[in-house]
Formats: C-alpha cells, sequence, structure tokens
C-alpha cells in the first residue's frame, strides 16, 4: 500500500519542478505545473504559460489525448485532485 503513495509523491515533485520554470512569468495566474499518468507513465505534462495562459492543466491534458480519460491531472494546485470534483475540461 505504500507503493503507490511514493509514486503520487514523485510525480508531484515533478509537477512542483515544472511550476518553478515558469515563477514570476504567469502574471496574476501562479505558475502550476501539471502530470498526468496512466499506469505509472507520465503521458501528458505542461508548466501554465507566460502571460497566464494556457494553463498547463489544458496544455498536458492536450498533450495526453485519449490516455488522460482514466486519470485526474497531478498538480499541486488542482483542488480537483483533492476535492474529486470535476476538472474545467470535463464541465466544457
Amino acid at each position: 500500500m505504500g507503493e503507490p503513495a511514493r509514486e503520487d509523491e514523485r510525480f508531484m515533485a515533478a509537477a512542483l519542478r515544472l511550476a518553478r520554470r515558469n515563477l514570476g512569468l504567469t502574471s496574476t495566474n501562479p505558475s502550476v505545473g501539471c502530470i498526468i499518468v496512466n499506469k505509472g507513465t507520465i503521458v501528458g505534462r505542461a508548466v501554465t504559460a507566460p502571460g497566464g495562459r494556457p494553463h498547463a492543466e489544458t496544455q498536458a491534458l492536450a498533450e495526453a489525448g485519449e490516455k488522460a480519460r482514466e486519470r485526474p491531472p497531478m498538480s499541486p494546485s488542482n483542488p480537483a485532485r483533492i476535492m474529486a470534483r470535476p476538472r474545467p475540461a470535463q464541465m466544457r
């Protein structure tokens, strides 16, 4: 049971490293790193673009394509991951 938690920590750390790339460049939006994992493999990754758009989640979901269907994005500031609510991309 401890192994999945360690893997989640590793992927969350990767999302945080991504976010650091654009610190101070995303205007009023935070710099967010987003990782999408499917069966232990990263299938999408992105960081909020300079100027604040597009958001990391949108870019990572686009990169992952169909491989993202069953997994929510891992993003340190993504309340949907924590609260199990629909992601913005699902609400469209």
